[in-house]
């Protein structure tokens, strides 16, 4: 008795299987560019100025928003740290306008800090001109860094 092998059927099956697998496929990578599944948060861009000032009773920075996309406050947290020591240089008694956690709060009824405005908040008592503060702002949602700036106190 002789065997007679048949691969005809082989072949369409095959062929059949993978024209769905790359259909699927290209489905998958459709849906992603469409719905922006899996696309990168991005911080917002800004260009902030920093001014520090001595007074008697410790010191003000300013913080000007100078250009760029409007800041979410309650998604942005500051640091200010003498750059000499990494010691605080913000005052907690009266918040820049800053919750217990660094972040912004809001600034005369306002949610965003947007081009041409200002927040000023208070130093620690004790800082002298000439002094370095180290000032960094992180967008909280996607962890990046906003800007870091050196301000030496005037």
């Amino acid at each position: 008795m002789r065997y007679i092998k048949n691969d005809e059927a082989v072949s369409p099956v095959i062929g059949v299987i993978l024209m769905v697998v790359i259909t699927v496929i290209i489905a998958a990578i459709l849906a992603v560019f469409s719905f922006g599944i899996g696309g990168p948060t991005k911080a917002p861009e800004v260009n902030l100025k920093y001014i520090g000032v001595a007074n008697s009773t410790g010191g003000n920075l300013s913080l000007t928003h100078e250009g760029g996309d409007a800041l979410i406050l309650k998604d942005e947290k500051i640091t200010v740290n003498f750059a000499s020591n990494g010691t605080t240089a913000l005052s907690s008694s009266q918040p820049m306008p800053l919750d217990s956690a660094g972040g912004f709060q809001y600034i005369n009824g306002k949610d965003t800090l947007a081009a041409g405005q200002k927040i000023t908040g208070p130093l620690v008592a004790g800082i002298k001109v000439g002094e370095i503060l180290e000032v960094i702002i992180v967008d909280t949602p996607t962890g990046q860094l906003i800007s870091k700036a050196r301000v030496v106190v005037q």
